[in-house]
């Protein structure tokens, strides 16, 4: 025994079938899932790079419009208070402001305006990520209410209905504590007496009308707060990766939206780069895009090296703003109510304003697959990380910030309730890396898809056309019923008969050649011997090739002349071999007592 018959190889054996049809379904389905696996999700969709988290945090600056001292080269300042239209000191034409006014008219109506600067904005300590900014400022004056109890001035001698000993005495001086039994029994009747007078007239020490009662009340809008610039820094990691930086070291854009929620902001969105800003790209990432002075001119690099945007064009890049074309005023003008502000404005009431900023490195058509340079044409590398501002706003009812200021005595205060603009960042990127496992998933999808391409087609071929019949016996190859083996083979040990051959042509050859394999003389076959041969080897044939699909009989009962053909041939085959008694256990084929239909040939 060789290496030949110790190594060997086994390869599947498959069926051409000629017919064009098949064929053509066949390579319809297979150029799907080529178009669907390799062409869609590796190099366009790109499935196979594996997404990751980009993890950030940043810092929002308020920066006025004012120059600093020293600074000759500046040229902003406030705006005059008299060209502002949500002022009362306003000069122009007052907007009209109505009740039944609809989503972009002007409803903030005009009250006084009062300037701050960032020191008085700014509250402190600043959260990351985030930053309040006052619209409006309602002061409120206070004082105690006198009947209200108070435990601290009891102990001082003042609180209402609790006169101390010195009181009772009727001297005067600083205020001192009881000391004996005596004064206490005389302050605690004293206290009984008055509550007892208090009950009869219904009156109770509880503060019903609250501890505080206002005074005067003060309203100031901030003036020019949409001139105010906002600086966003920030930056971002991604331990899976292994990328991070700040912003500063990458390229910068702005996305303005229609809609809150957006599949692919590059598509559906309006998208312009941020002046001064650096780091690489790639031709997609400057598709499309939009000159930013044309919308929002304040764009560009803050003073401390962040993108800067005043907030009054901040806004105009939010979808209520895009999706109303509000162009100015978009803190005085009626929003859509799903903003739940009640048909006032955001300076009346405040908003939650959400800055997405998405780090990525992934576009479409860009498999970054590893290949060498010069093959970068076949797999376009993945791209540089870029990030992008997308704005929006979303319900917040009325979003406020207090202040207390108590005086020094303690006996007033006063509340300020600033209404006011929270921007919050929300970082949400994806850094993808090429993964060969998600590669190798992408592949097996296909493979299976070409699978189920190719039993959809089988499946066709077998059991929906015209000529099924024959392509069933081309595609599954039908043994013999091996009952009348296993009786031959039991029959032959059961007489200890050495068996030579296992069926009627195999014997029949045998015995027409000599030990040499040459033909005996004489051994010439009869006519009875070759339509059985002939009819034998047709019927062998047509299983394997499908010419005949009438004369294959693979269920075995079939009542045709050529079948009982055979079966006559494998019981003269049967007989000779171990003896006509045994015919009987041998299939109804071969034994013509129960045959159903089982005619007598000529020959018989």
């Amino acid at each position: 025994m060789g290496l030949n018959d110790l190594i060997t190889y086994s390869s599947p054996k498959f069926v051409v079938v000629r017919d064009w049809r098949l064929g053509a379904l066949k390579y319809s389905f297979m150029l799907a899932v080529f178009a669907k696996v390799i062409v869609l999700d590796i190099f366009i969709s790109c499935r196979h790079l594996k997404p990751h988290p980009a993890l950030g945090i940043g810092f929002v600056d308020l920066i006025p419009p004012v120059c600093k001292e020293g600074d000759t080269d500046c040229h902003a300042k406030f705006s005059n208070i008299e060209d502002l239209k949500y002022c009362r000191r306003f000069a122009g034409k007052n907007p009209t402001v109505t009740k039944d006014a609809k989503v972009g008219d002007f409803v903030s109506a005009q009250q006084p305006c009062k300037y701050y600067d960032e020191d008085r904005l700014i509250w402190v300590p600043q959260e990351a990520s985030s930053m309040f900014v006052p619209l409006k400022s309602v002061k409120q004056f206070q004082k105690i209410n006198p009947d209200c109890y108070d435990g601290e001035a009891e102990d001082e001698g003042t609180a209402p209905g609790y006169d101390n000993f010195d009181r009772l005495a009727g001297t005067r001086g600083p205020p001192r504590y009881l000391e004996n039994d005596v004064s206490k029994r005389l302050s605690q009747q004293k206290r009984r007496e008055e509550a007892k007078v208090r009950r009869l007239a219904g009156k109770s020490m509880a503060c019903t009308d609250g501890k505080y009662i206002t005074t005067s009340k003060e309203e100031f809008y901030v003036a020019d707060i949409g001139e105010f610039t906002l600086e966003f820094r920030h930056s971002f990691e991604s331990k899976e990766t292994g990328l991070f930086g700040t912003a500063a070291a990458f390229q910068g854009f702005f996305a303005a939206c229609k809609s809150n929620h957006v599949k692919d902001v590059r598509k559906d969105c309006r998208r312009m780069k941020v002046p001064g800003s650096t780091g690489e790209t790639v031709p997609e990432d400057v598709m499309n895009l939009e000159d930013p002075t044309d919308l929002v001119p304040s764009l560009g690099i803050g003073p401390k090296g962040g993108d800067a945007m005043q907030l009054k064009d901040l806004l105009k890049l939010t979808p209520a703003a895009q999706a109303n074309e509000m162009k100015e005023d978009v803190l005085d003008v009626k929003l859509p109510d799903r903003l739940l502000l009640n048909g006032s404005s955001m300076r009346n009431r405040g908003g939650l304003l959400m800055v997405e900023v998405d780090y990525t490195n992934f576009v479409p058509m860009r498999p970054g697959i590893p290949v060498p340079k010069f093959m970068e044409f076949l797999s376009a590398p993945i791209k540089p990380v870029t990030y992008t501002y997308r704005p929006y706003l979303i319900p917040s009812n009325v979003l406020t910030r207090n202040q207390v200021i108590p005086s020094a005595d303690g006996k007033t205060r006063t509340v300020e309730v600033w209404y006011g603009l929270q921007i919050r960042m929300d970082f949400a990127g994806k850094m993808v890396a090429f993964d060969i496992t998600e590669m190798i998933a992408a592949m097996t999808t296909g493979l299976v898809l070409m699978t189920a391409a190719t039993a959809f087609v089988d499946s066709v071929m077998t059991f929906l056309m015209p000529l099924k019949d024959k392509y069933k016996l081309l595609k599954y190859q039908v043994s013999e019923d091996f009952h009348d083996a296993k009786t031959l083979h039991a029959k032959a040990a059961e007489k200890k008969v050495e068996l030579k051959s296992g069926f009627a042509c195999s014997d029949l050859m045998l015995s027409k050649l000599s030990p040499q394999g040459t033909l005996k003389q004489g051994a010439d076959m009869s006519k009875k011997e070759l339509i059985y041969m002939l009819t034998t080897q047709d019927i062998r044939l047509n299983r394997l090739d499908g010419m005949c699909d009438k004369a294959e009989f693979s269920e075995g009962s079939e009542a045709d002349p050529r079948w009982y053909a055979m079966g006559n041939f494998k019981r003269d085959f049967y007989s000779k071999t171990v003896g006509a008694e045994s015919i009987s256990a041998f299939s109804d084929t071969v034994d013509p007592v129960r045959r159903k239909k089982a005619p007598v040939t000529a020959a018989e």
